[in-house]
């Protein structure tokens, strides 16, 4: 229900919101964009099922020994999940830990690998970008009028910091130790109320193992400095993926502005980019849907392309950054409930 009503609000905003902020009927829009060449659609296309696999090979990197076809759906199905649904981030880790459980790859390692993904993950989408996109809009304000800025600054710095201090804190092992013997019995409680399912044989074995004796506490910590591990040994092969991936997609940014909107630099066009990826993160929308769409079009309006093609652009680079993954991740899904199934 909530991916349907995430969906349909973003089909709103693309009908409404974005020919509205152009000052355009929607048949110029959709004018403008039947007007792409050929090629610029397939490169996008290519490109971003590019970097569907490219941060596939970041989550492979992370979780040694899983199949590789089985990182692949997991990983991709989860993407989707995380797109399509508001917040869904944590069920789209719940269905990778899912399907490689069910491929035979251990538990120890789907925790450990997730749980390292999702560090880099957080350090590049949720610190990196966003503070690039701070210093972006900075400098294509200082040449240009361009609204929000004061507050868009705040809340982003706000984030960052947050972001930040978390990461500090599970990095810097005794605060851990602490946190995590206030939480005990919490954590018990929980435990007891939810039930822990899974192999209970094969779980106890793990923990035998781990000499954790089954302390929710001791487990984590463990699984903590199993990550450190894995982050310090492989973090060149999660992050070199990733830091492809999203310059495959600036790539459709660039090949799109160059065939519609000539007279726009690289570097702007780099700032636009990180500008859209940074509001991509609001968890209203598909990938931020929509808004990204608007703001990404508004500023390329203002770099001086014509509002018809700042429209389209935003539209080709929606298409390569949130549908393209919602098509590719929905199908490898359903192919691996059908897998299931069968």
């Amino acid at each position: 229900m909530l991916a349907a009503c995430s969906l349909a609000l973003l089909v709103v905003l693309l009908v409404w919101l974005l020919p509205r902020a152009l000052r355009l009927d929607p048949s110029q829009l959709l004018d403008a964009l039947a007007g792409v060449p050929t090629p610029v659609l397939l490169s996008a296309l290519v490109l971003g099922v590019l970097a569907v696999l490219l941060e596939t090979l970041g989550a492979r990197a992370a979780l040694p020994g899983a199949p590789v076809g089985a990182v692949v759906s997991a990983q991709a199905a989860a993407g989707a999940t995380a797109l399509a649904v508001p917040g869904g981030s944590l069920l789209g880790i719940a269905i990778t830990g899912a399907v490689l459980r069910r491929r035979g790859t251990s538990m120890r390692t789907i925790v450990t690998g997730i749980a390292a993904f999702s560090a880099v993950d957080l350090l590049l989408g949720g610190v990196a970008i966003p503070l690039a996109a701070l210093a972006s809009y900075a400098a294509l304000g200082s040449r240009r009028d361009l609204p929000g800025t004061l507050g868009a600054t705040v809340v982003a710095a706000v984030g960052v910091v947050l972001t930040v201090a978390v990461l500090a804190v599970l990095a810097h092992r005794p605060t851990t130790v602490r946190i995590l013997d206030a939480l005990t019995p919490t954590i018990r409680t929980v435990l007891a109320l939810v039930g822990r399912g899974g192999d209970a044989q094969g779980e106890a074995q793990e923990e035998a193992r781990a000499g954790t004796g089954g302390d929710p506490a001791a487990l984590v910590l463990e699984a903590r400095d199993r990550v450190a591990r894995i982050l310090r040994r492989r973090w060149a092969g999660i992050l070199v993926p990733m830091l492809a991936a999203r310059a495959a997609q600036g790539a459709v940014l660039w090949i799109a502005a160059d065939a519609l909107a000539s007279g726009i630099g690289p570097l702007a066009l780099l700032g636009v980019f990180l500008i859209g990826r940074a509001l991509s993160l609001v968890p209203v929308t598909p990938g931020g849907g929509g808004v990204t769409e608007t703001a990404v079009a508004l500023l390329l309006t203002s770099l001086g392309a014509a509002p018809a093609a700042a429209g389209a652009i935003a539209l080709v680079l929606g298409g390569a950054t949130w549908a393209v993954p919602l098509v590719l991740g929905g199908a490898l899904g359903i192919r691996e409930l059908l897998r299931r199934r069968a």
